[in-house]
């Protein structure tokens, strides 16, 4: 007995405190792990969200008629109205769509394509309120109203989003890789066609990639890479 007692005491304690060291660590790197992805994640969308490169806001836009205007030459202020849309460039940068009335809005869409340069960017405010940020060497085609059950947009290149709430009306991001559909959220797509793959980084919200008939929800904190020619 006495033995089996200093047993008990002795070792079987060595081998609890060996566990509980074990688990502390398997615990601690687990959550050290999950920190670093979110680390990760939230650097990646606001390098992205604030990386205005030294070329300042060039960008031009092609409206549905064809017309091109150069945002950069453009004196603020109105510069278009169209299917009861009013567009005007404001002095920090922005193209902001307003509704200026609803009798054009049975009429069939009509598309708009801004696009940046190589060290250009600039940021646009859609009728529904969402914002876009367009960095270097990208395109966003969008219509001037949104109608229907959908929003849904054009990209090439990166950008990042915040799009409004609207669960009547999901927003879906559209490249020749894949669709990001989400109901309001604030993401980064970074879709550049020479780039081997396109990237999903996910700040605020959840949104739902879709490839083919696969698709995959995301939680903020975290990146879809699907592979760019598949």
């Amino acid at each position: 007995p006495l033995i089996k007692d200093y047993g008990v005491k002795t070792i079987w304690p060595r081998y609890i405190s060996a566990a509980a060291i074990i688990i502390i660590i398997s615990v601690g790197t687990l959550f050290y792990k999950d920190y670093l992805k979110k680390s990760e994640a939230k650097y990646a969308v606001s390098e992205a969200k604030n990386d205005i490169s030294p070329g300042g806001n060039i960008a031009t836009l092609t409206l549905a008629d064809g017309r091109k205007i150069s945002l950069t030459d453009a004196k603020n202020g109105h510069l278009a109205e169209q299917s009861g849309i009013k567009i005007s460039k404001t002095a920090d940068g922005q193209l902001v769509y307003n509704i200026a009335n609803n009798e054009n809005s049975s009429q069939s869409l009509s598309y708009n394509t801004i696009e940046t340069p190589a060290g250009g960017q600039y940021q646009v405010i859609l009728p529904d309120g969402s914002k876009v940020w367009l960095n270097s060497a990208s395109s966003l085609r969008y219509p001037v109203r949104f109608t229907g059950n959908e929003r849904k947009v054009e990209i090439s290149g990166e950008a990042y989003f915040e799009v409004a709430h609207n669960n009547k009306m999901p927003f879906r991001v559209i490249n020749s890789n894949q669709t990001v559909e989400v109901l309001g959220t604030h993401f980064n797509i970074m879709a550049y066609p020479d780039e081997s793959s396109t990237n999903t980084t996910l700040l605020e919200g959840s949104v739902k990639n879709i490839k083919e008939n696969k698709s995959k929800i995301i939680s903020p904190g975290q990146q879809t890479r699907v592979k760019n020619g598949n």
